[in-house]
Order: C-alpha cells, then structure tokens, then sequence
C-alpha cells in the first residue's frame, strides 16, 4: 500500500583536498558601528539613571538600619526594609551590559554594593526578628552603623559619573 519515495539529491560537488577554509570575513553594515555606538550610550544612560535611584534608595536604607539599631518594632520595620531590599535586588539585575570596558568595569563595582546592601538589611531585620532570644544579639543589633564601606563606594561611582 505505502511505498516510500526515494529522494533524488544532487551529488556534492568534488573539492580539492588541498583546499583549507582557514577564516570567513563578514562585511558589518554601514550603520553597525552607529548602532554599537548608540547602544553603549543608552547603556550609559541606564547606568545613571541606576545609581541616581541606588542612593536614593541607599539614604532610605541607611535610616531603616539606624532604626534597627535602636531596636524599634519589627511590625514597623519589616514593611520598610522588605521594599528596599527587592529594590536593591532589582536595581543589581538592571545593569546594563555592555562591550564598553568602563561601564564594565563600574557594574563590576555596584553589582556586590546592591548585594551587600540587600543582604545588610535582611540580616538586620531578621536579627531583630529573634533579637529577644540572645544579649548578643541585641549587642549586635546596636553596633549597627550603617551600610559602611560599600556605601562609601556606591557615592565614588555617582561622584566619578557627576563629574564625567
């Protein structure tokens, strides 16, 4: 009933065994090298528009965590800290990337801040969460003094960018 139908293929054509492919050259469009150079800009203007949010959000984290360090209540601190750190976590994933070297080079530098940052608030609250199980705890809690150096390197990046 069924018969399968054979194919006919056109036989390859002979190639000389002394013949190497050794590198194929593409030519780019004209506009290629318009189009990376627009794409490094825009990235540029995302990474500012970044780390103008980032210190925003750093200065609201800084007064969350000087609270914590007052031990004042969780019910009140968790629904401030909770935002910041989600926002720190998102401000990390929209860094743009880029073959700019540079730009490379600063995202290299906020991507462990936002971390650091998120990571800070988060051990924070959850410390005041159990602060009454431990006196070490609560001594802990108030050595509390902020986001320290990573803060100090998140304002460098906003001052180098100012300035640039």
């Amino acid at each position: 009933m069924f018969r399968r139908r054979r194919t006919h293929t056109e036989p390859e054509p002979e190639r000389d065994p002394e013949v190497r492919i050794r590198a194929v050259v593409l030519d780019e469009p004209d506009d290629a090298e318009e189009r990376r150079a627009a794409a490094r800009e825009q990235a540029w203007r995302e990474l500012r528009a970044i780390v103008a949010e980032a210190v925003i959000w750093q200065d609201a984290a800084e007064e969350v965590l000087a609270a914590i360090s007052r031990r004042e209540p969780l019910r009140e601190m968790a629904p401030r800290g909770g935002p910041l750190i989600r926002r720190f976590c998102e401000l990390a994933d929209r860094l743009p990337r880029s073959d700019d070297p540079e730009l490379s080079r600063i995202t290299g530098v906020l991507r462990p801040v936002f971390d650091h940052h998120a990571l800070m608030l988060s051990s924070s609250l959850d410390m005041l969460a159990v602060d009454w199980r431990s006196e070490r705890i609560r001594a802990e809690l108030e050595r509390i003094d902020g986001l320290g150096a990573p803060a100090e390197r998140l304002e460098g990046v906003r001052s180098a960018l100012v300035a640039g």
